[in-house]
């Protein structure tokens, strides 16, 4: 983020964090090798000369090369939903996570949990392009989000709170990106989902909350499997690992699938500034029922922005503070 963008922005977030995702021509290296029957020697990607992947990468696939992202994000949830990343006021205390806490959540990381991740790649990039305005943006792709968390909250402990809902922003701001641009948008669509404590306890953890974003919309001509339905198939695997984990929500995680990051990210300046209500498709939360159902920003404290560039290079995990 260059330093004049910085200028005159107050976010209400403690830090900002950005995960690029695995070499996705890794991914489907390695999900080519499962599919080919036994005794046939799958066809290589086509590459360019000079485009080869190192051994070392190569023979991973996916099986290797994503699930260390997974459990490399995992790490970095967890230590913020147990408190470890210190909260905006908060004691430099860490919540204890409990025998069934970070341990467990990344044993639950291994390779089907992968699998389960790159599923839900295929199914969202089997919909085509995803353009905003377009059926399979507005409709197919939040319907097939929208319906996983649902089953995800269907199986919840019964200490773990989901809500689900989904928001229409409508808005306009300004960048300086690539010398000023003024952006207006509206109607888009957002999916939403908070996961907490249930119960007495509940409440407390919900007074500060941690931010997961990924975008499921493409660009023209992409299906989008890497930017961004990577990220969003590691999101939908999270939601279903912590919802049989209450110990590991010492705070509240709030995941935002927006459709509209390819236009210059309206949909995510429409969820952090409450553009439009969120419509929730479960009960809300007891303290929020008479009007606050969905008014989640307020109690955000720390985000991890989950966006991917480009399929081929390292990992990379980018961290700005307070005032970027």
């Amino acid at each position: 983020i260059e330093e004049e963008d910085r200028e005159g922005v107050e976010p209400p977030f403690h830090c900002l964090a950005s995960l690029a995702a695995p070499r996705f021509e890794d991914i489907m290296s390695g999900a080519r090798q499962r599919r080919t029957p036994s005794g046939t020697s799958p066809s290589p990607p086509s590459r360019s000369p000079g485009q080869g992947v190192p051994a070392g990468r190569r023979a991973g696939g996916f099986a290797l090369s994503g699930v260390a992202v997974l459990l490399g994000l995992v790490g970095m949830v967890a230590l913020c939903i147990t408190g470890t990343l210190l909260l905006e006021s908060e004691p430099a205390v860490a919540a204890p996570a409990g025998e069934d806490g970070l341990k467990g959540l990344a044993a639950g990381f291994d390779e089907a949990a992968g699998r389960r991740a790159f599923a839900h790649v295929e199914a969202l990039a089997g919909m085509g392009v995803r353009t905003i305005g377009g059926v399979a943006n507005e409709e197919e792709a939040p319907a097939y989000i929208i319906q996983q968390l649902l089953q995800v909250r269907a199986l919840a402990s019964s200490d773990v709170l989901i809500e689900v809902g989904t928001q229409r922003p409508s808005g306009a701001f300004t960048t300086s990106f690539l010398g000023g641009i003024a952006i207006s948008y509206a109607n888009l669509t957002n999916v939403v989902c908070r996961i907490s404590r249930a119960k007495e306890e509940g409440a407390k953890g919900r007074e500060h909350a941690v931010l997961l974003n990924s975008h499921f919309d493409s660009v023209i001509g992409s299906t989008g499997a890497g930017d961004d339905l990577s990220q969003v198939g590691v999101m939908l695997e999270l939601a279903s690992q912590l919802a049989s984990r209450p110990t590991l929500l010492e705070h509240a995680v709030v995941l935002l699938f927006n459709g509209g990051e390819e236009s210059n990210w309206p949909a995510a300046h429409g969820f952090v500034n409450d553009a439009s209500p969120v419509q929730l498709q479960t009960p809300a939360a007891p303290e929020d029922i008479g009007g606050k159902e969905g008014q989640w920003v307020a109690s955000l404290r720390v985000v991890l922005v989950m966006e991917a560039i480009g399929s081929g290079g390292r990992e990379m995990l980018m961290r700005v503070t307070a005032g970027g």
